[in-house]
């Protein structure tokens, strides 16, 4: 199983797109793994005959594990690693590979001197039901004990666990247990500073509608997320403050705007990133979003697509929300939330109009940015918004 992100310590295998017995060339699709943030395909490292496949899918497989072998004619599968100890507690047979020790699957000395690999989940629920770990593996060869192995136990059914102790259980996992430990991450170690702004958009709607009207087709057209991406990309380039991370005790600040998008999902949320967004026109930006959006809510983005943001842009506007204060994304030091456009009622010359007024907030992280240089972007963005003719150029 390979590791795609830096943080990752399981892979979900969703599909074998080659069989067992049959050959592969260095660079055919091989199988598909889910990891926190996306579905992605697998390449083949070699070529040879894909042999001996022991996940299926479904399996949540520690990094690092054998899933199967690609092996050249005549060539035999290497020998299976021992998980049997002697009375001394010593291994017996090949070392155990690192990877069950891992956070998901760990390695437990039981009295009767056995070495169990099994996974949390599975071992919460070897207590509840009495189960003797150390008995069920000697039945699964080499392979860590699953939840599922220990519900078989007995015919045990999920529902009767449901109905012993009346409520359902969800497990965090996948894109919500990454979301979990970055929020920890942030809350821990970004002290934020958060500022408030309104902004005019009426000469900004006034020109998507004028811009909209010219267009042939309606892939061409573009909405105020595109507009958004757009003047946040063009304002970074003037405040470099924001458009960086912050790594251990350095700053590092990018001349290369890539842009987070958060997108909201049923089970979570996903921030692909627009690389390169202070180069793109308004019609490639409305392009790039509508792919990358469609993309992650299917959970195919590109390996290439996740991650390496240097700044992000959570937008909850299409829900009606106001203003909010988004979390940061470390190593970022930047992320900016923005409202909904409201009519709202102002002064203008000494009369009351409604204008279409849309909350942005910067939460910055102010180890990296004091509040002077954030309060200045924000006062740039208003002003790239309120004079947006060159937003369309």
């Amino acid at each position: 199983m390979p590791a795609l992100e830096m943080s990752q310590d399981v892979g979900v295998l969703i599909s074998w797109l080659k069989s067992d017995g049959e050959s592969v060339n260095k660079g055919d699709l091989l199988f598909e793994v889910e990891t926190d943030k996306a579905v992605i395909e697998i390449e083949a490292p070699g070529t040879g005959i894909l042999s001996n496949v022991s996940a299926s899918p479904g399996d949540k497989v520690p990094i690092g594990q054998v899933i199967a072998y690609l092996l050249e004619g005549g060539e035999e599968i290497p020998h299976k690693v021992s998980l049997s100890s002697d009375d001394d507690g010593k291994s017996q047979g090949e070392s155990i590979p690192p990877v069950l020790g891992s956070k998901e699957t760990t390695l437990v000395r039981r009295k009767e001197s056995k070495l169990v690999a099994a996974s949390p989940k599975a071992r919460r629920l070897a207590i509840e039901l009495d189960i003797d770990l150390s008995a069920l593996s000697t039945t699964l060869a080499d392979r860590a004990i699953q939840a599922k192995d220990v519900l078989n136990v007995g015919s045990i059914k999920v529902d009767d666990l449901i109905k012993k102790h009346a409520y359902d259980t969800i497990e965090i996992s996948g894109m919500r247990r990454a979301i979990a430990q970055r929020v920890i991450q942030s809350h821990h170690n970004a002290p934020p500073i958060a500022l408030t702004l309104s902004i005019d958009m009426s000469e900004a709607i006034s020109r998507i509608n004028d811009w909209n009207e010219k267009q042939a087709t309606s892939e061409s057209k573009v909405k105020i997320s595109s507009l958004l991406c757009r003047a946040v990309a063009k304002t970074l380039t003037q405040h470099p403050k924001l458009n960086g991370h912050l790594i251990d005790d350095e700053i590092h600040q990018y001349k290369a705007v890539h842009l987070g998008v958060a997108v909201a999902l049923e089970d979570g949320l996903m921030i692909p990133v627009i690389r390169n967004a202070q180069k793109m026109t308004m019609g490639k930006i409305q392009t790039e979003l509508n792919g990358l959006a469609d993309r992650a809510r299917k959970q195919r983005l590109k390996k290439e697509e996740i991650g390496g943001s240097t700044f992000t842009l959570s937008n909850l506007g299409m829900f009606g929300i106001e203003q909010f204060t988004a979390i940061l994304n470390p190593p970022e030091v930047g992320i900016l939330s923005v409202g909904a456009v409201k009519e709202t009622p102002v002064g203008v010359e000494g009369k009351i109009e409604l204008r279409p007024l849309m909350q942005v907030t910067i939460n910055a992280d102010h180890r990296a940015v004091d509040g002077a240089a954030a309060a200045q972007f924000l006062m740039t963005l208003k002003n790239t918004f309120e004079t947006p003719a060159p937003l369309f150029e």
